[in-house]
């Protein structure tokens, strides 16, 4: 078999009797790309029969001429894209080397191979190697480096369970990659990394279901993929998202031209890099974070001098008032409106003009107020009532204890005097020096003290008669 007067040497594997059969082109000396018909010499008879193909076989010189990225770290993984011209002709693409390396084809097409670089031992500039069928194809010009791999030198030590907030990375070679994801339990990032040689600014990712304010117990991985880099494989922790609640009411009100500082009350403030990763805005513009006075349950923010809605110069009819939203955005996945500030002009301000809501509130306030006056009144009139009450009480008791004295020294005054009395009386019916006293005996002094009234002969007062021996002997 010849191609264009090429031999082209016959395989036996492939060959199907009376059908097909297969071979070896030689190099073809000509440049450029030809279109040739193919001449085929069958053995017929013992004798040579030439043929000729209807169809026409080109030759065409395949060539490689660009490579991207031109680097990657020495332990491999990075997907190369190799550009070049009839990258497909005879069976295609068989094998890739990058500085020597294997380097495994994930695809091919008319224009470009693509495929994962293999890990190397040594770092270096090495050409890119093509082999289509057995042909070499090299363009000096085309070179890959294998660098040394990624080396970090600080790493994060907290995220937040929304995640959307950004992890920086230092270290040297942190660009070597195409790309790179932070990837934290499992949980890849939104967004690739931010690579410069130096620096890896990385998204970190949602922690699953994990809600607002929720924390994971320590121990939670992350790492870095980076082609086939290793990155760091170590604990970090989680803590609580930061949450807003509300503005301070005091701040709710500003002047155009002289705004005061809005302080927003929250919780866990701290737990994120305040000024990259929380952002204030009022009516849309930025509400500039004072981080002196920020605490991790108080953000303070200098708002706007003025909205785009306010006009304070112009001498036509101005608006009284303009609102603002009030909006705290933490990274990418945390988002907060809290109310509105309402702007005044200076004119507004300094008249008594008070606008609705705020009017409502302080009627509100005052009816409240009120209420509250009225109660505290009411409680004190009864307070003063019961003291005056248990007062008069009091002294009435004391009075009472004073007569029950009274009385008690009244009634040993005439004990006293009657005692006083009878003895005078005693002395002047007995003689005292001969002990001559009125006696009565146990039964008189006791019938008589018992039954006064009773006549001495009454049968019941006469002692009891009992029998005489002989009188009971007698009757019997």
């Amino acid at each position: 078999v010849t191609v264009g007067g090429v031999n082209c040497s016959v395989q036996s594997d492939g060959y199907i009797a009376g059908a097909q059969l297969v071979c070896v082109t030689g190099s073809y000396p000509s440049g450029g790309t030809q279109s040739i018909p193919v001449n085929v010499l069958l053995n017929r008879s013992g004798s040579l029969a030439p043929s000729q193909s209807t169809l026409t076989y080109t030759y065409v010189n395949p060539s490689i001429s660009s490579v991207f990225p031109k680097s990657g770290p020495m332990a491999g993984g990075t997907n190369v894209t190799i550009g070049g011209m009839f990258l497909t002709v005879g069976n295609g693409v068989k094998r890739v080397l990058l500085n020597g390396a294997m380097c495994v084809i994930l695809q091919s097409s008319l224009t470009q191979v693509t495929c994962t670089s293999s890990a190397q031992n040594v770092i270096g500039v090495g050409v890119v190697t093509v082999y289509i069928d057995n042909q070499v194809t090299i363009n000096y010009a085309v070179t890959f480096e294998y660098t040394n791999n990624p080396n970090y030198t600080s790493v994060p030590v907290k995220t937040i369970p929304a995640g959307g907030i950004i992890l920086t990375f230092t270290g040297t070679y942190l660009n070597v990659s195409q790309k790179a994801l932070l990837v934290i339990n499992g949980m890849a990032g939104p967004f690739p990394c931010n690579q410069t040689f130096t620096t890896l600014k990385c998204y970190a990712p949602p922690l699953g279901s994990n809600p607002i304010g929720s924390s994971l117990s320590p121990g939670v991985n992350y790492t870095i993929v980076m082609d086939g880099a290793p990155g760091p494989n170590i604990p970090i922790e989680v803590v609580p998202n930061p949450v807003f609640t509300s503005i301070n009411p005091d701040d709710l009100m500003q002047t155009v031209g002289s705004v005061r500082t809005i302080r927003i009350i929250g919780m866990n403030i701290k737990n994120v890099d305040v000024l990259s990763e929380i952002m204030v805005t009022v009516g849309g513009e930025r509400c500039t974070i004072d981080l002196g006075t920020t605490t991790d349950t108080v953000l303070s923010c200098q708002p706007p001098q003025n909205l785009s809605t306010v006009s304070s110069t112009s001498s036509k009819k101005r608006q009284s008032s303009s609102n603002g939203n009030v909006t705290v955005q933490v990274g990418l996945m945390l988002s907060y409106t809290l109310g509105t500030i309402m702007y005044m002009s200076p004119s507004q301000a300094s008249s008594p003009t008070i606008p609705f809501p705020v009017l409502a509130v302080a009627v509100g306030v005052g009816v409240g107020g009120l209420v509250l006056l009225v109660v505290v009144l009411v409680m004190a009139m009864v307070t003063v009532w019961y003291r005056r009450d248990s007062n008069k009480k009091g002294r009435q008791v004391d009075n009472l204890l004073i007569m029950l004295e009274s009385w008690e020294a009244s009634m040993a005054d005439e004990c006293k005097r009657a005692f006083a009395e009878l003895q005078t009386e005693l002395q002047d019916v007995v003689n005292v020096h001969d002990k001559n006293y009125p006696y009565r005996d146990f039964r008189s002094f006791a019938m008589k003290f018992l039954f006064p009234t009773a006549e001495d002969d009454h049968p019941i007062l006469k002692p009891v008669q009992f029998p005489s021996v002989s009188d009971m002997s007698e009757a019997t």
